[in-house]
């Protein structure tokens, strides 16, 4: 797997974090773009993973992030896609995996607390990123002992394989993301330049 954090051919918008699987773990999954192809690393350091957990909702603050930490996270990261893999292609999980996010979601997770002043909820945690992680795998959890995890799936597009949750009425989705720069938008757009060169 490409880990490099300073990689050239990786641009500012490949290396902005994905929210659009539909789950806390999944979102978490999208840290690595691109698994088909070239394995866009968007967790390059510590600073990366801070700002990924706050954007993402889990922390209020920017968390004090150490490397074992970071490495922690990848290590929860490959083990739900691993996970998630296997139950959608109805194989046996690898134990190491299954015993890893278990591992993981014994810590507490981030507490709610709420601010006086204006009624806001916030969350906090005295081990910010042990938390973050205890949230993340409680939700892998959630997702994988679930009927949901029939409405996970992969993104059409070969290069991409981003794992998603469909929420659709249908259940018919076949693109991480319809809009803009996603692979379904894109798709449309190339099949109707297609269809004009063919005419």
């Amino acid at each position: 797997m490409n880990q490099s954090n300073s990689n050239p051919s990786f641009s500012e918008a490949d290396l902005a974090f994905r929210f659009t699987p539909g789950c806390l773990c999944l979102n978490l999954v999208a840290t690595i773009g691109e698994r088909g192809d070239r394995k866009i690393e968007r967790l390059r350091n510590r600073e990366d993973l801070a700002k990924w957990c706050q954007k993402a909702g889990i922390l209020d603050e920017l968390p004090r992030v150490e490397t074992k930490e970071l490495s922690s996270t990848k290590e929860l990261r490959e083990a739900i896609y691993r996970v998630t893999q296997a139950i959608i292609s109805s194989d046996r999980p690898q134990l190491e995996d299954l015993e890893t996010i278990n591992f993981r979601a014994k810590f507490p997770p981030p507490v709610p607390q709420l601010l006086t002043e204006n009624r806001t909820k916030v969350y906090r945690a005295d081990r910010p990123i042990e938390a973050a992680l205890s949230a993340i795998a409680r939700d892998a959890i959630d997702l994988l002992s679930s009927s949901r995890i029939n409405r996970i799936k992969a993104c059409a597009n070969p290069q991409c394989q981003m794992l998603f949750l469909d929420t659709s009425r249908p259940g018919n989705r076949r693109w991480c993301l319809m809009t803009g720069k996603g692979c379904g938008n894109r798709a449309k757009k190339a099949a109707f330049r297609q269809r004009q060169k063919n005419a």
